[in-house]
């Protein structure tokens, strides 16, 4: 899974506000991240109840845990609970 911190201009292209936040940018089709659901153009507002604002506190976070985390899909207006499982 690859994962960039939300821009403004990023922000705007996937019509959502901005601020500080994690996207999605790319997800391995074979991968844990893709078994659990996660898609190209998530974006990642917490996990393990944390807030991430970027992709660098993601990928900490990631690596701590194995636990949900809250995504915003492409719908922009719905919510999800994802567990990616452990490798």
């Amino acid at each position: 899974m690859q994962l960039q911190t939300l821009t403004p201009d990023m922000a705007r292209m996937l019509g959502m506000d901005p601020g500080p936040r994690c996207v999605v940018s790319g997800v391995d089709p074979d991968g844990r991240a893709a078994k659990a659901g996660l898609r190209a153009e998530d974006v990642i507002v917490e996990i393990d109840r944390k807030p991430v604002s970027s992709a660098e506190e993601a990928v900490s976070a990631l690596g701590r845990v194995a636990r949900p985390g809250t995504c915003c899909g492409p719908a922009r207006d719905t919510f999800r609970f994802v567990t990616i499982p452990p490798q």
